[in-house]
């Protein structure tokens, strides 16, 4: 997949690893190449090994700090704008992010990267 500005998906390639971030709103997109810029990759080397698919959603105020929780292979993440999931044994995440978060580089990669 491009990486181009118009497309909803982003190739990275962290630490030699095919990752492919897909995003419901361009703003994502447009974060995650501002976060990961130093890992971008135009096209990926091979099928991504790790895929995050980010929502926007609204900011919520359940939780100042972030919560995370670990169950068998499935991470869980919460806090003020974010709610996430991840699986280590299928290598797939996804992950709900206010505006406000995916406006700031260093808080949208401190979701993305946990």
């Amino acid at each position: 997949m491009t990486s181009d500005a118009s497309s909803n998906s982003l190739s990275l390639l962290p630490l030699g690893i095919p990752t492919l971030i897909i995003a419901d709103d361009p703003q994502l997109i447009a974060a995650a190449r501002a976060a990961y810029a130093h890992w971008c990759t135009a096209a990926p080397a091979s099928e991504p090994q790790i895929e995050l698919r980010l929502a926007i959603g609204r900011a919520s105020t359940e939780r100042v700090s972030l919560a995370i929780a670990l169950e068998g292979s499935c991470l869980q993440l919460a806090g003020n704008g974010i709610r996430g999931t991840a699986d280590a044994a299928t290598r797939k995440a996804s992950a709900t992010i206010s505006l406000e978060i995916a406006k700031d580089a260093a808080r949208f990669a401190d979701v993305c990267d946990t």
